[in-house]
């Protein structure tokens, strides 16, 4: 349980605060060969690292960063199956030590292929690591303090625009050449969805299949991934609820709860949303609604008017936020849900896992003149990979229909919906662990005389 916590505390998209302005290395001398993951370790796991160029689509930037990566040995010494990357999700966190601490817990059948982790430039034993500290105040985001630690990240020849998705892409493939791997399959978590799909879309002949958790797809808007997510399911919860109660106006009544209580309309429509799939969600849909209602009434409730940063991650988040997703923003319409203008404003300065909101970005923009983003980044993924994606009705980092616009352009892939599980499930969920291992052993394709009690979740 303490180790998913961890996972949805780093979401996508996870609360920014970068430590330590004055940045460095995270090492001292050279550690290349070091394990600092102590199951990688115990399973004489290989640690090494590999240097890539910091702007790989610039000739003339000479600069190279430091990546690191583990290999985890199969259990099965004569297996010839393909080996998995693993990719964590934030981003930010360390993949070589949080993933790499769950390696000897996987389940057999992927512990009989060899694993790959990597510490995403910028992140964990990556070098360099620069951080920074506070970055968010009691009040939001304090600009000086940003613009301090930029100013310190110029003065050390470090670029935020490096570190987007598809540089880590391509340090990636550059992992593959050195260890003359072929072809891997992909297991993806929360934003290292983001990541395989981008994988798959700049080196596709690397790639064998892929197993996309708590999907975060390369063309979704995550700035806005908590309003999507939450009315998304408000969405279907009023399909159900107002088939039966013709009357209620299920919109309405949250339309009144939205400009009742303004800010914290969050904690109360989100508490909502979680019956969407359940199967006495009208009933519970009800109550709550009478309950908040009652709440509401009273002047002495106290209502926390601003949303709580949660501490974490590294200059990634800010050079994925900053460029990538601001780009990205700029392009990508949020979906049109059929909510009353106030719900929908109301939900405006929720987002979810993501480091900076709408308004903080606006803040910043005027210090990002050059982009070293473009089209070609935001370009869906289509193909016809092998592929298997994994949401949860109860998860508020990504949502459902994600998955279902992306499953236009990814061809051979198979979405399964699981009614009471959050944010990233594969390994936890027996079913889905089922499920994978049909996907794997059929190389990509499920047996349809597998046996698998579908009781908890929908194939959509």
């Amino acid at each position: 349980m303490k180790t998913k916590m961890f996972y949805l505390l780093f979401g996508f998209l996870v609360s920014v605060s970068i430590a330590s302005c004055g940045g460095g290395d995270t090492n001292n001398g050279d550690d290349s060969n070091k394990c600092f993951s102590s199951e990688v370790q115990k399973l004489n796991g290989k640690c090494t690292s590999i240097e890539v160029k910091a702007s790989p689509n610039d000739a003339s930037d000479n600069r190279m960063i430091k990546v690191y990566y583990s290999i985890v040995p199969s259990t099965d010494k004569s297996s010839k199956k393909e080996p998995v990357a693993l990719f964590v999700g934030g981003p930010g966190p360390s993949n070589t030590f949080h993933m790499g601490e769950r390696v000897s817990s996987l389940p057999p059948f992927l512990r009989e292929r060899d694993i790959i982790v990597m510490d995403y430039r910028g992140t964990g034993f990556s070098e360099p690591y620069p951080r920074c500290d506070d970055l968010f105040g009691k009040y939001g985001l304090d600009v000086e303090l940003f613009e301090t630690c930029v100013k310190d990240f110029k003065n050390k020849g470090i670029k935020l625009g490096d570190y987007t998705s598809a540089n880590i892409a391509y340090d990636f493939n550059k992992i593959l050449e050195k260890e003359k791997i072929s072809k891997v399959v992909l297991f993806g978590e929360s934003y290292g969805t983001r990541l395989a799909t981008t994988i798959a879309r700049d080196y596709p002949n690397k790639v064998s299949s892929m197993i996309l958790d708590g999907f975060f797809t390369i063309e979704a808007n995550g700035i806005s991934q908590a309003k999507e997510s939450i009315l998304d399911k408000l969405n279907d919860l009023a399909l159900r609820y107002d088939k039966e109660y013709p009357t209620a106006k299920l919109r309405d009544r949250l339309e009144e709860i939205a400009i009742k209580i303004n800010a914290s309309s969050y904690k109360h429509l989100k508490e909502i949303s979680k019956f969407a799939y359940t199967n006495d969600g009208v009933a519970q849909t009800k109550k709550a609604l009478d309950e908040i209602k009652e709440e509401l009434s009273n002047p002495n409730r106290s209502i926390d008017s601003k949303f709580e940063y949660r501490k974490s991650s590294s200059i990634m988040a800010l050079g994925v936020i900053m460029y990538e997703e601001a780009y990205f923003m700029s392009k990508q319409p949020s979906f049109n849900f059929s909510f009353g203008e106030k719900t929908v404003k109301s939900l405006q300065s929720f987002q979810g896992g993501a480091p900076l909101d709408t308004s903080s970005i606006d803040k910043l923009r005027p210090h990002f003149t050059k982009v070293p983003v473009g089209d070609k980044e935001i370009t869906a993924l289509t193909t016809d990979i092998p592929t298997i994606i994994f949401t949860g009705g109860l998860d508020y980092q990504t949502t459902k229909y994600w998955a279902l616009n992306a499953q236009k352009t990814l061809k051979n892939s198979m979405h399964f919906f699981f009614h009471e599980e959050g944010h990233v499930l594969a390994l936890s969920n027996s079913n889905a662990r089922s499920l994978m291992q049909n996907f794997l052993d059929n190389d990509g394709f499920l047996d349809p005389n597998g046996s698998v009690n579908g009781s908890d979740y929908d194939q959509i």
